[in-house]
């Protein structure tokens, strides 16, 4: 989901034209001053929800610029698949940037701490995590480091697989 929205948030809208975008989508997207998304992953490379040819898909947008930034971006991955999508993200960053092009930031080891702002937000406050393997499972442990991203709008995306509620009826 995070990707998609991203994506959707950056491309041209004139690519989405021949859509089936709704119109009144179309035309904030037209007018939308958004020219930078910040996607945050909790974990690393390893752990992130999105497959490989989603994330393909994605970069596969030469008109979007792209970066990577992260503690868990070492070449040290055992996993095949999350080396696969390293590479795919380190191939994307590489690439010569378009003159007005819109970027996606790929975060990774970070979670959301803080929305800032009264009325409206102007920031989110992010807190750098700890990588650790708990009982077999990568686990995101916040550290000290804390940085504030500028920002005036913030999406949530966490996945998809919902949890049982004690009474109520559930369908794994």
């Amino acid at each position: 989901v995070a990707l998609d929205a991203a994506r959707i948030l950056t491309i041209d809208p004139s690519r989405l034209a021949a859509t089936d975008i709704a119109d009144h989508a179309l035309a904030a997207l037209r007018a939308s001053a958004v020219r930078e998304v910040v996607i945050l992953g909790r974990r690393g490379v390893a752990q992130a929800a999105f497959t490989l040819p989603e994330l393909v898909g994605l970069l596969s947008h030469t008109d979007i610029e792209f970066a990577v930034e992260g503690a868990d971006l070492d070449e040290s991955l055992t996993d095949p698949m999350a080396a696969r999508k390293l590479s795919a993200l380190r191939e994307a960053t590489a690439r010569p940037v378009l003159p007005g092009s819109r970027r996606i930031v790929f975060r990774f080891a970070e979670s959301p701490a803080e929305l800032l702002g009264e009325s409206q937000v102007t920031g989110l406050r992010v807190t750098r995590n700890e990588l650790v393997t708990i009982d077999g499972t990568v686990r995101a442990v916040p550290t000290k480091h804390v940085e504030t991203i500028d920002t005036p709008l913030v999406l949530r995306s966490i996945g998809y697989r919902g949890a049982p509620v004690v009474g109520v009826p559930f369908d794994d």
